[in-house]
């Protein structure tokens, strides 16, 4: 099936991507050197989050913490995050396309990896999640059955990974889920692909050909799940 650029009614409520990565300096130090080279670009004020308030050898013991994001910063379509050993960008709701968002994530990513405090990069993540009216178990190109036939479930949660290349895609699907801030408020499905690829590298431009083929993958995947009949009609342009 050919991948459509882009399809009406946009269901993407929110899109990640995130840089990990091992430093030669204090996790302390990391967040002051990484904003003072893209502070020209996010001109917002740095924010902390609650994860800044625990003690620095708690997050850097815990493995599920010493990745995460200890400083946002908002700028006008988008968010800037920092972490010790991440950076991380989120685009807003409504999403403004790849094209925009890839702009973004160069230019501030050009600035980070000039810095010479950065041994390698260690792992790139493509996040999206998508918020849907229909349901997708009925609709798209998946299929739940139990006995041969669909859950009679108040609500359902499905998740997978499945490997791609270098890439490993994890997969949740779940509804009917309530969710807010999108112009189609209401209760619906989310569809919510996690691409990721764990691969030490030092050269810049081979991170940003991995997030862009990550990317490329991750938007194949979801157009083949959500299968031909949501597709059409969403008037897709190829």
């Amino acid at each position: 099936m050919p991948i459509p650029k882009r399809i009406d009614t946009d269901p993407i409520i929110e899109a990640i991507v995130e840089i990990r990565f091992e430093t030669s300096v204090p996790s302390s130090a990391a967040f002051g050197l990484i904003y003072n080279e893209i502070k020209d670009l996010f001109t917002g004020t740095p924010v902390a989050l609650p994860l800044n308030q625990l003690p620095e050898y708690l997050r850097e013991n815990d493995p599920n913490l010493k990745y995460q994001p200890i400083y946002r910063i908002d700028a006008s379509r988008f968010v800037f995050q920092v972490g010790p050993r991440m950076i991380g960008f989120v685009c807003k709701d409504p999403y403004v396309g790849w094209d925009q968002f890839w702009v973004i994530i160069k230019d501030a990513f050009h600035k980070v990896a000039k810095s010479t405090f950065i041994q390698h990069f260690d792992r790139i993540g493509i996040r999206y999640v998508n918020f849907f009216k229909e349901n997708l178990l009925e609709l798209a190109d998946v299929k739940f059955l139990i006995n041969g036939n669909p859950p009679d479930a108040v609500s359902t949660q499905i998740r997978c990974e499945i490997e791609e290349e270098d890439f490993i895609h994890i997969i949740y699907i779940a509804g009917p889920s309530l969710i807010k801030g999108k112009e189609n408020v209401g209760k619906g499905w989310i569809l919510d692909i996690d691409t990721s690829c764990t691969k030490q590298l030092t050269n810049p431009e081979d991170v940003l050909a991995l997030i862009f083929k990550g990317h490329q993958l991750e938007k194949e995947r979801f157009f083949l799940m959500i299968g031909e009949s949501i597709i059409k009609a969403r008037n897709p342009e190829f």
